[in-house]
């Protein structure tokens, strides 16, 4: 594999890893609470339009699943889905352009520059998706909570908590999940592969110079003498015209034979 192949197929494999992301829980909050009556634990998932509850105690486990609407989360919804479909964005332009040099440029003359603008802004939407729920997500919860006593979810984005003592203890935890570390790999790999991308020489094209597909015979990549001549009546260098049925070789040409 070439090293254009090679740049695509680095960020394909970046846009797969945003784009698996996308169905995994982005973000999780888990309560465990212990008295003399009991424990329980909860637990929370958020993902892209909705979130899990998952509640296990008193000799029971239950599982909910509601939208941020039905939730009353309204502010942390809107976060949720504008990074959500930053990396999405930048998933499909990470995929679509290594897709495009995997496949010869089949359809779509763009060249390896073009390719890697592509892909480097790609790369800005997987960065700007994490960093914008990183930063507005606690700031979200605290406006859908109405208060705040940190430290809890509503003050940062990444922490823990313990409270009680004796035989009544609590702790809880909070942080990214699954679903919003992947991308981070995905921008790695995908700004090696763009980058790896703009190093190709210039005037070499996903489908080849004067767009002759890979693998092409030589004379299908050369640039012709005069004019646009049809690539098929070319013939490569160093091999002679195909002798017709019933024509001399080398043509008689007024006795004399020779070219």
């Amino acid at each position: 594999m070439d090293r254009m192949g090679s740049a695509g197929l680095m960020m394909m494999v970046a846009g797969g890893l945003a784009f698996v992301g996308l169905f995994l829980p982005w973000y999780g909050y888990y309560a465990e609470v212990n008295s003399p009556l009991g424990g329980y634990i909860i637990q929370a998932e958020y993902g892209w339009s909705d979130l899990r509850y998952y509640t296990t105690g008193f000799g029971q486990s239950t599982i909910q699943i509601k939208t941020y609407n039905q939730a009353n989360l309204y502010r942390t919804g809107e976060v949720m889905g504008a990074g959500h479909g930053l990396v999405a964005l930048g998933a499909l332009m990470l995929g679509g352009g290594g897709l495009v040099a995997l496949a010869g440029g089949r359809g779509l003359r763009l060249s390896p520059q073009a390719l890697s603008v592509v892909g480097i802004l790609g790369f800005l939407m997987l960065i700007l998706g994490i960093v914008y729920v990183a930063a507005m997500l606690p700031g979200a919860q605290l406006q859908d909570g109405g208060g705040c006593q940190a430290p809890a979810p509503c003050s940062s984005f990444i922490g823990t908590d313990s409270s009680g003592s004796g035989s009544s203890t609590s702790r809880e935890s909070w942080g990214p999940g699954i679903g919003w570390v992947l991308p981070i790999p995905g921008a790695i790999i995908g700004i090696l592969g763009a980058l790896q991308m703009r190093s190709v020489p210039r005037g070499v094209s996903p489908a080849g110079p004067y767009g002759a597909p890979p693998g092409a015979p030589m004379y299908a990549t050369q640039a012709p003498a005069y004019g646009y001549a049809d690539p098929s009546s070319q013939r490569p260098y160093g091999q002679p015209p195909v002798q017709q049925p019933g024509q001399q070789w080398p043509p008689d040409s007024g006795g004399q034979r020779g070219w």
